[in-house]
């Protein structure tokens, strides 16, 4: 088990209960109250079921646990009282048909006179034998907890969009189903169990082709430098935890898969997105915004908790109806707003022109920059401009001529064009030397 995956575990364990260590009985296996925390490649199972104590030390025989669960990982807890685990070990499956007198033990098969009064326990099916001290008497339910191999899950979803899309008058609503599929490669079904999927923020693979970012190349000068791509504001952080209803059972050495979210005719608001990439300085036409519907992660639109990554399918008109597009829905957190990509708007525009460079007595330098915005629609348009300046040393945004927010070295205004208007946004960047920036403005 690697180390960020001992900490995850760590951490589900000390969320589960106070106390340490594990045991089980025959009958109590299918009445077991279970959770499963999925991930990829494994699961934490925490159960809780009923067993007979005396006081001391005791053995017990836990039944129901997988040949892949990691016995290192076996815990039990009262949740009053602590229990000491003292050994364990597993029993094996004797072979089948087996003389009365022979009995596995270990890797070993030992023989007994007949007659002999005791004999072990011999079971046909996989259990630990452990051994543990407590004060305890009585039925007593123990949480028992261990780590398990052979899981994994992933999400899907399908969007739809209603409304009319070319009318901006017109309202949007979305449809959305989400659904889970737990891959269970164990022997073991897991009856009315809750469910916990611990994950990354983006499950995609991430592709060789954008590794270096984009390149931005200045215009009037030789000077080309590559961007690093976009940093991981999550990097370092805890994994996203994502909490399914209903309780559900999963199946043995199959894929389960039920739906966790739906909604329909969700209230929708339109957007227009104009990205980094169209406001490079070595673009000297006009580019088309993407056209974007929002649907915002909250109760009063059905949803309102944490989605998992996943592909997705968006479709117009209805779930089912005239395939749009298929894509990928990133992790996205309640209260944060789910982007549906419609494609270019060819009537709504965005250029950015760099008007010149001027050298400061401090030694740094101050360019000049406007983002023109064309709106051609009968109706005015809500709009999002996100731009990431070309300068390579630092810099600082000194002056503009609308509010802004920054995120790290992106800039995003969010100005609304009139009908038939235009919006120019214009600002200025203090950039510190570390290379000769003067350059020619742009021809136009």
């Amino acid at each position: 088990m690697n180390a960020s995956l001992r900490a995850c575990c760590a951490a589900l364990l000390l969320a589960y209960a106070p106390g340490r260590v594990a045991v089980s009985s025959r009958a109590a296996t299918e009445s077991a109250r279970i959770a499963l925390s999925v991930g990829q490649g494994w699961a934490l199972v925490n159960e809780t079921r009923p067993f007979a104590l005396r006081p001391g030390t005791q053995q017990l025989i836990v039944e129901g646990l997988p040949d892949s669960v990691d016995l290192s990982t076996l815990a039990i807890r009262h949740r009053r009282v602590p229990i000491e685990l003292l050994s364990w070990r597993r029993l094996q499956r004797p072979a089948s048909p087996r003389h009365p007198s022979l009995y596995p033990a270990g890797d070993r098969i030992v023989w007994m006179a007949q007659g002999a009064e005791t004999r072990p326990t011999v079971l046909d099916r996989p259990a630990v034998q452990c051994t543990l001290r407590s004060p305890l008497s009585g039925t007593e339910s123990l949480d028992l907890t261990y780590l398990l191999g052979d899981f994994s899950w992933e999400a899907h979803y399908q969007l739809a969009v209603r409304g009319d899309i070319a009318d901006e008058h017109a309202p949007v609503s979305v449809d959305l189903l989400g659904r889970i599929a737990i891959s269970n490669g164990t022997e073991r079904l897991f009856t009315g169990a809750a469910i916990t999927l611990l994950g990354v923020y983006d499950q995609r693979k991430p592709d060789p082709r954008h590794r270096a970012g984009w390149l931005a190349i200045p215009p009037f000068t030789t000077l080309t430098h590559t961007y690093p791509a976009r940093p991981d504001a999550n990097a370092g952080a805890a994994p996203p935890v994502y909490r399914i209803d209903p309780r559900t059972d999963i199946a043995p050495r199959t894929v389960t898969e039920f739906a966790f979210a739906t909604t329909r005719r969700a209230p929708a608001q339109r957007l227009y997105l104009a990205t980094p990439e169209r406001l490079t300085s070595s673009r000297s036409a006009a580019m088309p915004l993407d056209r974007l519907v929002i649907l915002d992660n909250r109760t009063d639109a059905g949803l309102g908790f944490a989605m998992p990554p996943g592909e997705a399918e968006v479709y117009l008109g209805g779930i089912g109806m005239r395939l749009h597009e298929r894509g990928h829905l990133p992790h996205t957190a309640t209260g944060e707003r789910i982007q549906i990509q419609l494609g270019p708007a060819a009537s709504v525009t965005v250029r950015h022109v760099h008007l010149g460079t001027e050298r400061l007595a401090t030694g740094s330098f101050e360019e000049t920059h406007e983002i023109r915005l064309r709106n051609e629609l009968d109706s005015s348009v809500r709009t999002e401009v996100h731009a990431i300046p070309e300068a390579v040393t630092a810099w600082d945004v000194t002056r503009s001529s609308q509010p802004f927010q920054r995120e790290g070295r992106r800039l995003i205004w969010t100005p609304t064009i009139p009908a038939h208007g235009d919006v120019t946004l214009r600002y200025q960047l203090r950039v510190q030397p570390g290379f000769d920036p003067i350059r020619a403005p742009d021809p136009t």
